[in-house]
């Protein structure tokens, strides 16, 4: 088996030994990138994304090489032809995040007993940000990638906390709902979930006094660091148990669904701005702004064209764009009109695509 570990780092590893000696960082980015995204790709769009100021025959080369040397070290893991290159799909091979994302689809699932620690395996899965540490010189295309799929993790690794602490909240678990609260709020971008989470938790405790502590925190940090106040769920929450009345969890039979991330809020405000200014491609950190969000943001016509020529702009897959356009002939009509404003091979190859 191959196992290979983005959270925190990169670690690739063959039957539980490490794998070392690749050629070069630009190999083991091919590798993430190919496992990742887990969809044959055009040897000339590996060739542009990692070698994009390169001549197109010079890339190539380029990536014969590094193809040669993913051979040499996983090879059998692989399937290279002359025009494309894949994942085996008849081999085993494990991600860091593709089963985090597995388990969290499991956790949404109708509660069962296995809950709780099934959605704790997914909470430990995440060491850190998205191949945190990594950097690959002269490969815009892959580093833009690298920061989109790192925010959309990083929401996901959010929703998953939710789910876990309103499942230890269900069982009563008050000290462990402390502690996972406490590990989120130390995390930063200042989660009102688990600032109630910890209030409900004080509450089944019968320490009052620390429900309104952890309260002025959250309303404090929102202040200091966004100028906002607390949610009218997060007052709700502190009202109701400050009048004695007992924590709100869900039961254990109950699906859990974690509230939308607080990048919903942010990728709206963006929308809302790019419609009044006519924007013709935004850049990459809007983009992970929108890529983070879930997607149910009631795009338009010109919103989908605008992400759809910003991603293939900033050379990041298309696909997750495509979804978002609301209709094939909407994306179609994105992509008839990138096409005749981005002559770049590459671009006119993903359009193609």
């Amino acid at each position: 088996m191959l196992e290979i570990r983005t959270l925190g780092g990169l670690s690739v590893r063959h039957q539980g030994e490490l794998v070392t000696g690749f050629a070069s960082r630009k190999v083991e980015a091919l590798l993430v990138y190919l496992v990742c995204t887990g969809r044959p790709k055009a040897r000339e769009v590996l060739a542009e994304l990692f070698w994009e100021e390169r001549t197109q025959s010079r890339s190539l080369s380029n990536l014969r090489v590094a193809l040669s040397s993913l051979r040499k070290r996983a090879g059998p893991y692989f399937i290279i032809t002359r025009e494309t290159v894949s994942v085996n799909p008849e081999a085993e091979v494990w991600v860091d995040i593709a089963a985090m994302e597995r388990l969290l689809t499991g956790a949404r699932e109708p509660m069962a007993k296995r809950s709780v620690a099934q959605i704790e395996d997914a909470v430990v899965l995440y060491q850190g940000d998205f191949l945190e540490g990594f950097y690959v010189r002269g490969s815009e295309g892959f580093d833009n990638w690298m920061l989109l799929e790192r925010e959309r993790l990083r929401v996901v690794h959010e929703q998953i906390l939710q789910l876990f602490l309103d499942a230890l909240l269900a069982e009563q678990r008050w000290p462990d709902a402390i502690e996972w609260g406490e590990r989120w709020v130390s995390q930063g971008q200042i989660p009102e979930p688990a600032y109630r989470a910890l209030m409900n938790a004080y509450s089944g405790l019968g320490d009052r006094a620390n429900v309104g502590s952890v309260y002025q925190r959250c309303v404090e940090a929102l202040e200091r660091e966004l100028g906002v106040e607390p949610s009218d769920q997060t007052r709700e929450t502190y009202n109701r148990l400050m009048k004695g009345e007992p924590p709100l969890v869900a039961f254990p039979v109950q699906a859990l669904e974690p509230e939308a991330p607080a990048a919903d809020s942010a990728a709206r405000l963006l929308l809302r701005q790019w419609r009044g200014r006519g924007a013709d491609v935004v850049d990459v950190a809007s983009l992970a702004v929108i890529y983070a969000s879930r997607g149910d943001l009631g795009l338009g016509p010109e919103e989908a064209s605008l992400l759809i020529r910003s991603a293939l702009h900033h050379g990041v897959d298309v696909e997750p764009w495509l979804r978002r356009a609301g209709s094939p002939e909407a994306a179609v009509h994105a992509l008839d009109g990138v096409l005749e404003r981005y002559p770049r091979p590459r671009v006119r190859l993903q359009v193609v695509g």
